[in-house]
């Protein structure tokens, strides 16, 4: 069974190309690739920033919330009131790729930045 999750992201307006975001990791694939759109989308951060900032995965089974040290304490400490099943985990368990269409129509790559042998470039 597969976890890939290719996710293509297009303009409303006029259906031309915006975001383009695969990754690697097993399990933790769908939920790095999905934070990485939100954290474009929503909160407007370039696609290297989106890939680095502080990841969490969830799955049903086991029924734990994993957050990577770096995230930010008040919204693990806010499921622990709610009484969720969270703990931290190491960077890294995914790698996420992905390409951005800038306005003025130039492409910007992104590549993980937990891995030291992964680039992106555009030329």
């Amino acid at each position: 069974m597969s976890s890939c999750t290719p996710i293509i992201v297009e303009h409303a307006c006029n259906n031309s190309l915006y975001y383009v975001v695969g990754a690697a990791g097993g399990s933790r694939i769908p939920t790095a690739s999905v934070q990485a759109i939100w954290h474009v989308l929503d909160h407007g951060m370039t696609a290297a920033d989106a890939l680095a900032a502080p990841r969490f995965h969830d799955q049903l089974v086991p029924s734990v919330a994993a957050f990577e040290y770096s995230f930010d304490n008040t919204t693990v400490l806010g499921l622990r009131e709610r009484e969720h099943n969270v703990t931290w985990m190491a960077p890294g368990l995914s790698a996420v790729q992905a390409v951005r269409v800038k306005a003025n129509g130039m492409f910007e790559a992104a590549s993980e930045p937990r891995q030291k042998n992964s680039a992106g470039l555009t030329v």
